[in-house]
Formats: C-alpha cells, structure tokens, sequence
C-alpha cells in the first residue's frame, strides 16, 4: 500500500506507515493543538485546551511528574491523525491500527510508554466530562450512564483557568508538564524536537 505524502508547514513529511520515521516538531504541534475543535465541533473544545485541562487535573490529582505528562501528551498524535469519531473508527480498520501505532510511536519517543494507561483513561474521562458539563452537551447523560468519574468542584476551577487560557498559554501548560518528565533525566528520542 502506497501512502500520500503529507507535508506540515515546517516541512516534516508523515510517514503514516511507519510513524516512527516522522520527526515530531514544535510549530506542528503548536498548530495542531490550535486546530479544529473536537467532538465534530459540537462543542468549542480545541485538542489544546483539552490536552492542558489534562495536564491540570492530572497535577491537581496528584499525579506523577510522568503521568501528568503523559496526560498532557495523550492525544498529540491528533495532530498527525485527527480524530475519528469511535463509531466511524470501527469501520475504518486500517485508521484505527495506523492510528494506534502513531498514538504509542508518541509515548514511546516521549519517554511515557510505561504510564499507567488507566491513570490517563481517568483523567481523559474526568476531562470529557467536565467540557461535556460546562458546554451542557447532549451526550453528556450517556457518558455518566457508562461509569465517567464524576468531577468535582475543583475539576471545574481547573477548566475554567484553561479556558480562560489564549492557544500560546495551553501549549505551555502542554509543554512545561512534557519537558518536567525529561528533568527526571529522561531523554526524548532524537527525532522530537520541542524547544
């Protein structure tokens, strides 16, 4: 299978079928993270201000250094892959494999491959609900039905600091709890260049 090339504005091209080779870089992020809202732009959610809500109740949980990074890093692959709603997902096999492979490519060239992935699936939830909440999204009711943690007073005062947040800001709550795992003396892969 012959893939398309994808050129990002630093000039990085993808290699969908073998991620790995794809440099990870600070401006593609930036850019991506300040993209196209999430959940079919139901609501006004872009990938960054999620991310940094993450990174947020992951520290005001008390969570490691690495797994308040790991939260802050969850869904940067998004900027190579976008997201597919999950319904669709499950009819695009070849995506959902790509897409996984792409999503642990990150982690591990991050250094976060060995985070409790449960730990990450809880904030991930907490923060689905939180933004679910505050935008009063219909599918809200299904999310309590299937067990989301329920958030707290606190969860909220997180959110709305991130909100309040310009793109440059998030990306340095993103960043910041990133490069707080690399003083661990923890070394990203050659191929990531965050400055």
């Amino acid at each position: 299978m012959k893939a398309r090339k994808v050129i990002l504005q630093s000039g990085i091209e993808i290699d969908y079928l073998n991620f790995d080779n794809t440099r990870l870089h600070e401006s593609d992020l930036y850019r991506g993270i300040c993209g196209e809202n999430r959940y079919l732009n139901a609501i006004p959610v872009p990938l960054g201000l999620h991310l940094a809500l993450c990174a947020e109740l992951a520290r005001s949980h008390g969570y490691s250094i690495a797994e308040v990074a790991a939260c802050a890093a969850h869904d940067l692959h998004e900027v190579y892959f976008r997201d597919l709603p999950t319904g669709l997902k499950d009819l695009c096999p070849d995506y959902a494999r790509i897409e996984k492979l792409g999503e642990a490519s990150v982690f591990r060239r991050l250094s976060l491959d060995t985070v409790d992935k449960s730990k990450i699936k809880h904030i991930d939830s907490l923060a689905l609900i939180v933004e679910a909440t505050y935008f009063q999204h219909t599918a809200l009711s299904v999310m309590i039905d299937e067990g989301h943690p329920v958030p707290t007073e606190q969860d909220f005062r997180a959110f709305l600091r991130v909100w309040n947040d310009r793109n440059d800001q998030r990306w340095d709550t993103i960043a910041m709890a990133i490069r707080a795992h690399t003083t661990e003396g923890i070394a990203w892969d050659s191929s990531v260049v965050i400055d």
